[in-house]
């Protein structure tokens, strides 16, 4: 990852060091850091370098000796009080779509955690691990065709790595979402309270995210939000907080994988997440629809790859499932030969099963063997 070129201007001689002294020994590597400590030496930095800032961390006091910064620059004040200051409404949450200020006299990595939570909301291609915790494997499950068991491999590659020893977070985005089929959690929030939150935006996003989790009674280690209460929460125009919401899930540090259930759609919303995913298992069957479909989608992500540079068939890996026993389940998706084949899933008969008052999946089976296959690759 890039480190991030950093600026913090702050008066306060002995903070702005401290800050400084924070963000290079706390988060090694991450960032780099030029401190400015009076308004001359500000004007004169940013003259000769404004359009390599990432970030620039400031007091409200200087705002004037940084007027006309570059665009691509995020700027985060640091306030001397709670709430007030440049973005803030006094005595509420709100925060300002171009400047955003948070409280300078906090917990260290709780200020970072804020700070960089703007910085993820500005930057689509961003996302933040805190120092010492997991990077999450995100990776999605995405099919063109109904029907091609791509829940049950979602649903299985989380079970399997939580009998692992991983951490997981189940984030299913279909429409009509069948979560509360397989997991099970007294308490927790759903999708539609997460997304609301994340619209809204305010301080503490992390821990919004974080507080509205469910963790599964019967898989410890294993994590979800409960089904969005209407389908129509996850209509278009959300790509900003679907974006967001797996880059904080990212930032928390908590997870080792999060696999995303994802809509057979392909619009705005899925892009977004697609982007923010190191691997994008595509699943499809050896039936001709299927086949068809999955060729269409890769021309089509071929496509969007050259328009809008979006990185994506790099992080495709094509998986057919319900392979007949015996039978090769190679396909052909012409134009595409350099893919191949990643994994292979065997048909299976009732692999559904009765779970306590859930259900299950029979993972003592074929199709176990292979989704223990698949997630041993990640």
């Amino acid at each position: 990852m890039a480190r991030i070129n950093v600026v913090v201007a702050d008066k306060d001689k002995d903070y702005a060091r401290g800050l400084v002294d924070f963000l290079l020994i706390r988060y090694s590597g991450r960032f780099e850091v030029i401190c400015c400590n009076d308004d001359y030496r500000l004007r004169e930095y940013l003259a000769n370098n404004k359009a390599t800032i990432d970030l620039l961390l400031i007091d409200p006091g200087m705002a004037e000796a940084a007027r006309g910064m570059d665009a691509g620059c995020v700027t985060v004040f640091l306030a001397g009080e709670e709430p007030a200051g440049p973005g803030k409404e006094k005595g509420t949450e709100k925060e300002d779509t171009e400047n955003h200020a948070v409280f300078k006299y906090q917990h260290g990595e709780r200020l970072i955690n804020q700070i960089m939570n703007v910085y993820a909301r500005k930057n689509s291609r961003f996302s933040f691990q805190p120092a010492g915790s997991k990077r999450a494997r995100v990776v999605a499950f995405y099919s063109a065709a109904g029907g091609t068991g791509k829940t049950a491999l979602a649903v299985g590659s989380s079970l399997h790595s939580v009998w692992a020893g991983k951490s997981v977070f189940y984030l299913n985005l279909e429409t009509t979402p069948s979560t509360d089929l397989f997991f099970r959690a007294e308490e927790g929030g759903s999708l539609s309270h997460v997304l609301f939150s994340l619209k809204n935006g305010g301080k503490n996003l992390a821990q919004k995210v974080d507080g509205a989790r469910c963790q599964d009674c019967f898989h410890h280690g294993l994590y979800f939000f409960k089904p969005q209460t209407s389908a129509l929460d996850l209509k278009e125009g959300l790509a900003g907080e679907l974006r967001l919401l797996v880059n904080t899930l990212v930032l928390t540090g908590r997870y080792d994988r999060i696999f995303i259930d994802m809509s057979a759609c392909l619009d705005d919303n899925s892009l977004a997440v697609l982007e923010t995913c190191d691997e994008i298992m595509t699943v499809t069957t050896g039936d001709a629809v299927a086949v068809k479909k999955t060729g269409d989608l890769l021309k089509e992500l071929r496509s969007i790859e050259n328009s809008k540079g979006i990185e994506l068939l790099r992080k495709i890996k094509v998986v057919v499932n319900m392979c007949e026993a015996g039978k090769n389940g190679g396909i052909s998706l012409p134009g595409f030969d350099g893919l191949g084949v990643y994994c292979e899933i065997p048909r299976v008969g009732s692999l559904v099963i009765p779970h306590h008052d859930k259900y299950g999946l029979d993972l003592d089976s074929g199709f176990g063997e292979a989704v223990y296959q698949l997630n041993a690759g990640l």
